[in-house]
């Protein structure tokens, strides 16, 4: 992730979108440095958002390892870089974010049940 002058503030924006702006044989258009722009200009403040983060993960994933790595380091047992912290953000939102999409495809099979189906949850734990 890009970070700001602030060690507390994180852009939303990769390094590698920055990187591949700058080495196209062609300029960028506006809009593109537009958005690049944009993104750089609104930080998150790390702390906040790793704790929002760590309560979804204990919600979603309690016994993930990705959930204790992320719990460490928002109680200060464990600091990491600001590079791991990227990282650590960037994995969280993805595994997030696949739960959200099984959720959908759950929620759109219910649905297309009819109306008095049985429907068996099992845990897949």
């Amino acid at each position: 992730m890009f970070a700001t002058s602030s060690k507390k503030d994180i852009a939303l924006i990769d390094r590698s979108d920055v990187k591949e702006a700058l080495s196209r044989s062609q300029p960028s258009t506006v809009d593109e440095v537009e958005q690049l722009l944009e993104e750089a200009e609104d930080p998150f403040k790390v702390d906040e958002r790793l704790a929002e983060i760590a309560d979804e993960l204990q919600a979603e994933h309690s016994g993930h390892e990705l959930t204790t790595e992320v719990i460490d380091v928002v109680e200060g047992s464990s600091p990491p870089s600001d590079e791991r912290v990227g990282k650590l953000i960037e994995e969280a939102e993805q595994l997030l974010a696949g739960v959200d999409e099984q959720l959908k495809q759950i929620r759109e099979t219910v649905d297309d049940l009819e109306d008095g189906s049985v429907v068996l949850v099992e845990s897949l734990e």
